[in-house]
């Protein structure tokens, strides 16, 4: 058993960086685990929460719930989850730092462009004493991008997932149903609980 609940906030403040994909994927990737998983969808454009609404109207609903919420949300939020994500939105101080305080665990999802990479280095800042871990994702291997990040990653030794996630269409496609390929994201689940000592 996970010894405790764990809050996992998705944080970059840039959008576009898959933090909705990585929320949704990675809580698929836990429930097949066997853990029990709320999604907190903090993006006032409500993109996880379409999906999971969207996902029930044509049948095939995520095995998790998701909820919508704001900074206040998070202080007074009460669930039996073995897994709270908070899919964190671009550019509002105000629920990050709110998010940040409330997670056990903080992922940065950066893809190898120049404009992620400063944001990402924002984000890695923002998360202070909880642990943040920077998990690749949309990444076309063998790039010189790819190959640079990695390089000024392990130069500031900012933690790193091993497993990459690959640009693939079929995940862009996923957008509103329910994943049946994770392309990684139950790799980074597994990591995730082996860091927490749930083997």
């Amino acid at each position: 058993m996970t010894p405790k609940q764990t809050t996992i906030a998705i944080c970059n403040l840039k959008g576009g960086t898959a933090k909705t994909t990585t929320s949704i994927l990675l809580a698929t990737a836990l429930t097949k685990s066997g853990k029990t998983v709320t999604v907190i969808d903090l993006d006032p454009q409500g993109s996880a929460t379409e999906w999971a609404t969207t996902a029930i109207e044509i049948n095939t609903p995520l095995p998790f719930d998701v909820i919508p919420g704001n900074a206040q949300s998070i202080r007074r939020l009460t669930t039996n989850s073995d897994f709270i994500i908070l899919d964190c939105p671009p550019l509002n101080p105000h629920v990050i730092d709110a998010a940040v305080a409330a997670a056990d665990k903080i992922i940065v999802p950066v893809s190898p462009s120049g404009i992620e990479v400063d944001r990402m280095w924002d984000a890695v800042q923002l998360a202070g004493s909880t642990p943040a871990k920077v998990l690749l994702t949309q990444v076309i291997p063998h790039t010189k991008s790819m190959d640079s990040l990695i390089q000024a990653l392990e130069e500031e030794k900012v933690p790193v997932f091993d497993t990459v996630i690959p640009r693939r269409e079929k995940i862009r496609s996923y957008y509103c149903t329910t994943p049946d390929e994770l392309f990684g994201y139950e790799k980074i689940a597994r990591t995730i609980l082996q860091e927490l000592g749930d083997n």
